[in-house]
């Protein structure tokens, strides 16, 4: 029996070592917050290849610089229009039209829509016309006609949306 009392008192000593030596559980647990302290997992003089202090990469800005005269679309940086004017080639049914060139960096491989609100007296949006194609190449320019009728009267038209899919 004196035999497994000094081994219990071996262990109870082993053990009392390896928690004096590492700390507590509780100690552990509030360690791991980054105040800087180690575990006694942890080797400061390892190195892992990761820094606890990261920079955050910034991220990167699509440039890119339309043609000349074409006014980079407020909600896609990517995809520029200018009107066209002059002797535009409308459509027969209709009784006048406004047209559109629209150019895309990456082009519109899935589809390019846009849409023109008609804008009457005290700037009142009267009426819209839209077009589109089912897709356009990297830096290709796409015309889009918008049709006018009688009944527009004196009315002007804003681009009121372009989708570039």
């Amino acid at each position: 029996m004196s035999a497994l009392k000094a081994l219990g008192w071996g262990l109870l000593v082993l053990v009392v070592f390896v928690l004096w030596s590492s700390g507590s559980a509780d100690e552990l647990a509030t360690q791991s917050g980054g105040s800087g302290a180690t575990t006694a997992w942890e080797d400061p003089t390892l190195d892992d290849g990761f820094d606890e202090d990261y920079v955050e990469e910034e991220p990167v800005e699509e440039t890119w610089t339309p043609p000349e005269g074409f006014t980079v679309w407020r909600e896609d940086p990517l995809v520029a229009y200018r009107w066209l004017s002059g002797d535009l080639d409308c459509p027969s049914y209709s009784d006048g039209c406004w047209q559109i060139e629209v150019i895309a960096r990456d082009g519109c491989p899935d589809g390019l829509y846009a849409a023109m609100n008609k804008i009457g007296a005290n700037d009142t949006v009267v009426g819209y016309t839209n077009d589109s194609l089912p897709a356009i190449e990297a830096g290709q320019r796409a015309r889009l006609t918008f049709t006018a009728s009688a009944d527009d009267g004196e009315a002007k038209g804003r681009v009121a949306e372009i989708h570039c899919r």
